[in-house]
C-alpha cells in the first residue's frame, strides 16, 4: 500500500460517530462496530508506515493552514430510479482523488468528519424538514419514491440521512476550525450539496442548507458581525437567498444564469431586482446572466466592478464559497465556460478580504474532469501557489448587461457605487464589447477595455 492509499485511507477512517448515535442518524450497534472497525483499520495502515513517514506527515500536518474535509460516507447513496442521475456519489470521489493525485490533500490538514447536530440543523431548518430527513433512513423504497413527489428535483435514498448529517457536520466543523484559527482557510468536499434547501423542504438536490447553516454558526456562536457569501454555482442559491434576504450579517452574492427567468429554479426572485428585504435591502446581490457561455471574463468583470467594491466595503469577517462548479466549462447543465484557472483567481481575489478567512464549500458542478481540476485549483491557490495568468478575452454584451442591471439596483445602498462607470451605464447598453487584458501581475485588478 502506497502513502496516498494510505492518507485516503486514514483521513476516512476518522469520523467520530457519539453524535450520530445521540441524533439517531445511524443506529447505535452499526455505528459502534464500524467505529472499532475504523480503529482496527487505522491501526493496520499505520504498522506499514515507517516512524519517520508518520512523524513527517504529522509535522506538515500541524503545520497546514488549509484545512480539507471529507467522508467517503457521502458517496453511499444514489439515485436507484435514474442510475445515470447527474448527482452521483463519483463526484466528490473524483474530486478527492484528484486532491490526493496533485498532492495537494497531504499538504492541507485533514480534518475529522462529523455529523451536524439537531441544535445546529435548526439554526436554519425547521423541526419538521428535521425530522423528515431523520425519517428518509427508515423509509421503503416505495416509500421514499412516493416522497419524492413532493419535491422539486430530488431524490430520495436510505442513506440520504446519513450523508446530509454528514456534508452539513463537515461544513460546520471546517468552517469552526477556521474561525477558533487553528487555520486560515479551507475547502470542504461534500455532498449532497445545499444551496437550495429551504428552511422547510428539501430542493434541487439539497436537503440541508450546509453554507447557511455555516453561516449562522458563525453569527451565534462565534459572535460575526459581517459574513460574506459568494455562490458562483450556475443555478440561483433561492434557499440561501431566503434565509438571510432581511438581515444585514450576512451578505449574499450570486452569479447564476437567469436567461430571462427560463433557467431553473425558473424563480423571479433570481433577477438582478431581488436585492433584499428590511434591513438586508441592498446585502443581496444577483448578477443574473441572461444567455449561455459565460466565461472567465464575465466573471472577473462581475468581480472587478461589483463584488470586489462592495464587499471592500462590507469588509467581511469571514467569507463562505457555495462552490458549484457547473458553471465550469464543459458542464452538461450549466453550459458555462469557466474554467479552473478563472476559479483560482475568484479565489485569490476573495483571500484578500476577512484576513483571508475563506471556506470554499463544494455545491453542484456534474462533469468529472472539469469538478476535479477546478476544486484542485481553488484549493492549490488556498495553499498559496502561484496562479496561472488568464487568458485576454471579450466579455459579451449580454455579461455587461447584466452587470448593468445588478450596479444600479445595488448603487443607492454602497457608497463605492456612488459613481457608476460609464460603460455600464444604460445609455450605452448593447453599444459597446470590452476588452479584459489579462495581466501576469496577480495583485493587478483586470480592467475593461474599449475594443
Amino acid at each position: 500500500m502506497n502513502e496516498v492509499e494510505d492518507v485516503v485511507n486514514n483521513f476516512n477512517n476518522l469520523a467520530i460517530n457519539e453524535v450520530a448515535i445521540n441524533e439517531g442518524v445511524v443506529s447505535s450497534t452499526d455505528d459502534r462496530d464500524n467505529a472499532s472497525n475504523c480503529k482496527t483499520h487505522t491501526c493496520s495502515h499505520e504498522e506499514h508506515l515507517t516512524t519517520s513517514v508518520k512523524e513527517e506527515r504529522e509535522a506538515q500536518q500541524k503545520s497546514a493552514t488549509t484545512a480539507l474535509i471529507y467522508d467517503e460516507r457521502m458517496q453511499n447513496y444514489w439515485c436507484k430510479s435514474s442510475p445515470d442521475h447527474v448527482e452521483r456519489p463519483a463526484r466528490i470521489e473524483s474530486i478527492f482523488k484528484k486532491l490526493n493525485v496533485e498532492g495537494l490533500a497531504s499538504r492541507c490538514m485533514l480534518l475529522t468528519p462529523r455529523f451536524a447536530t439537531k441544535e445546529e440543523i435548526l439554526l436554519k431548518h425547521t423541526e419538521k424538514h428535521y425530522k423528515t430527513i431523520k425519517s428518509v433512513k427508515n423509509k421503503t423504497l416505495k416509500q421514499l419514491l412516493k416522497l419524492e413527489e413532493n419535491y422539486d428535483s430530488i431524490y430520495f435514498h436510505k442513506e440520504v440521512t446519513e450523508a446530509s448529517f454528514l456534508s452539513a457536520g463537515c461544513t460546520l466543523e471546517i468552517v469552526e476550525q477556521v474561525l477558533k484559527g487553528n487555520v486560515t482557510n479551507g475547502a470542504a468536499v461534500v455532498r449532497p450539496p445545499g444551496h437550495h434547501a429551504l428552511s422547510h423542504c428539501s430542493m434541487g438536490f439539497c436537503h440541508f442548507n450546509n453554507v447557511a447553516l455555516a453561516a449562522m454558526l458563525a453569527v451565534i456562536k462565534y459572535n460575526l458581525h459581517r459574513v460574506l457569501i459568494v455562490d458562483w454555482d450556475v443555478h440561483y442559491g433561492n434557499g440561501i437567498h431566503k434565509m438571510f434576504e432581511s438581515d444585514p450579517r450576512v451578505l449574499y452574492f450570486s452569479l447564476h444564469r437567469f436567461d430571462n427567468q427560463f433557467f431553473w429554479p425558473c424563480l423571479a426572485e433570481g433577477n438582478y431586482d431581488a436585492i433584499g428585504t428590511g434591513d438586508g435591502t441592498g446585502f443581496n446581490i444577483h448578477v443574473a446572466w441572461n444567455k449561455k457561455g459565460m466565461q472567465d471574463v464575465d466573471y472577473m468583470c462581475a468581480f472587478t466592478h461589483i463584488l470586489m467594491p462592495v464587499a471592500t466595503e462590507y469588509d467581511p469577517e469571514l467569507i463562505l464559497v457555495s462552490s458549484g462548479f457547473d458553471s465550469g466549462h464543459g458542464d452538461p447543465l450549466g453550459c458555462c465556460k469557466v474554467s479552473p484557472t478563472g476559479y483560482a483567481h475568484m479565489t485569490k481575489k476573495l483571500m484578500s478580504l476577512a484576513n483571508g478567512k475563506v471556506v470554499i464549500v463544494l455545491e453542484g458542478g456534474y462533469n468529472l474532469n472539469t469538478i476535479s481540476n477546478s476544486m484542485a485549483a481553488c484549493v492549490k491557490t488556498l495553499l498559496g501557489d502561484e496562479v496561472p495568468p488568464l487568458k485576454s478575452g471579450e466579455a459579451s454584451v449580454s455579461a455587461v448587461n447584466s452587470i448593468s442591471n445588478t450596479l444600479h439596483a445595488i448603487q443607492p445602498y454602497w457608497k463605492t457605487l456612488s459613481v457608476i462607470d460609464e460603460r455600464f451605464s444604460i445609455a450605452n447598453r448593447q453599444q459597446e464589447e470590452y476588452v479584459y487584458e489579462s495581466s501576469s501581475d496577480d495583485e493587478k485588478s483586470p480592467e475593461l477595455m474599449y475594443d
